[in-house]
């Protein structure tokens, strides 16, 4: 699996890419929302920071991605959740308050990943 995992901060893409490949993700990774559109093939899960320093936010980089690829199951991560407090997220969404244990994001990728699976399935 294609994990597209965007932060501004280099410590903590360093520890999660880790983590991720340890699980036997494959992982592009990305220290803004800019850099991570540069990408031209869809990646199966979209792993993001909701603050990302100056320019877009993950918010944004979420909803330009879904322009190009609309199937694409998102993941937010935050060390700010109230930034949560007014977004209503669908079933290809999950949140991580940071900091979390590798077990939840493993079981949040997994478990929006699967839904768009489940969802994908149902229209062919």
């Amino acid at each position: 699996m294609n994990v597209l995992l965007v932060d501004d901060e280099t410590a903590i893409l360093d520890i999660l890419v880790e983590v991720l490949e340890g699980a036997g993700f494959h992982v592009t990774l990305a220290s803004s929302a800019e850099d991570a559109l540069t990408m031209t093939a869809p990646p199966d899960v979209l792993v993001t920071d909701l603050n990302l320093g100056a320019g877009m936010s993950g918010f944004q980089l979420a909803t330009e991605a879904r322009r190009r690829w609309p199937r694409l199951p998102v993941v937010f991560m935050s060390g700010r959740p109230w930034l949560m407090n007014d977004r209503a997220m669908d079933e290809r969404e999950a949140f991580l308050p940071k900091p979390f244990q590798v077990r939840a994001l493993l079981g949040g990728i997994r478990r929006v990943t699967a839904k768009v699976s489940r969802v994908t399935a149902r229209v062919n």
